[in-house]
């Protein structure tokens, strides 16, 4: 208790302060984007307490930050870093589309600056009005997939003797003790709605990049030829199909975000406040 009581102590010594003119708010998740914390109250504050980067983001943390952002006179911009996120569902995404599509009826410019991104992290990246990708980075783009593990051969080694009772096509969940692979039935059902997520999401890429649907996915599918005609160049051929605009080191990315807005003090380049830190300086949107 006595810890806990130092812990949250040291946390509230920070509220002091404010956020000053021409600041940019950054929204970079860490780790997966979740509901609500899986661990305790203590877990969280000990992560703050020591500055590790959390295991988990709260979603409702994101969209709050940019909604107080949006009316926030000192707030002249929202820099997107999704580097450190992991896993996020299409369902959130769609919230942080539907929270950055607000944010930008302010008027406020939108920016995601990063060395690589997975193929969820350029989602988040896509709903900015610019991508600022390192030279050296990537942008990694290959569908979505479903795999299983199968054990006929292994239990009938074990002599093993599997009585499986179903009725009708589609039953698969038993599969994998009956079978060494996927049966048609089953790789028709998982093509069916991994194909419709994987529709929804270049959706949302054309949407929000302006890439016709048809050729975003052409370049997916003929990934590795293009990256072999662009002489292994990740970040060139993401340049060339439009997946991004400028092709930019983190340093020269930073002295650029201090021309558009201001700079800062020591390393951090220009002016920012992260979303977490934001929220605890500033009052709910009303």
């Amino acid at each position: 208790l006595i810890l806990f009581l130092l812990v949250m102590a040291f946390i509230k010594t920070g509220n002091s302060l404010v956020v000053q003119p021409n600041t940019a708010l950054i929204i970079s998740p860490s780790g997966n984007v979740v509901e609500e914390y899986s661990g305790t109250p203590l877990d969280q504050a000990l992560t703050q307490a020591t500055e590790e980067k959390p295991s988990e983001t709260r979603l409702r943390d994101l969209v709050e930050a940019m909604r107080r952002a949006r009316d926030d006179k000192d707030i002249v911009r929202l820099v997107i870093d999704p580097g450190y996120m992991e896993h996020i569902g299409l369902a959130q995404l769609g919230e942080l589309e539907a929270a950055v599509l607000d944010f930008k009826t302010s008027g406020k410019p939108v920016v995601a600056v990063t060395d690589q991104l997975t193929q969820q992290q350029y989602y988040l990246a896509a709903m900015a009005d610019e991508i600022w990708l390192n030279p050296e980075g990537m942008v990694w783009l290959d569908g979505f997939s479903n795999y299983r593990n199968f054990y006929k051969d292994g239990l009938d080694k074990l002599e093993v003797e599997i009585n499986l009772f179903r009725v009708g096509e589609f039953k698969s969940a038993m599969e994998p003790f009956i079978r060494n692979d996927m049966s048609p039935a089953d790789r028709e059902a998982n093509l069916y709605w991994l194909g419709s997520l994987w529709q929804q999401y270049l959706e949302a890429i054309s949407r929000q990049r302006g890439i016709p649907l048809l050729d975003l996915s052409q370049a997916v599918n003929d990934f590795a030829n293009r990256l072999d005609a662009a002489g292994g160049d990740f970040a060139k051929l993401a340049l060339e199909q439009g997946l991004v605009d400028r092709l930019i080191s983190r340093p020269e990315a930073n002295v650029e975000l201090a021309r558009l807005g201001a700079s800062a003090k020591g390393s951090e380049g220009f002016r920012q406040v992260v979303f977490d830190k934001y929220l605890e300086i500033t009052e709910p949107a009303h």
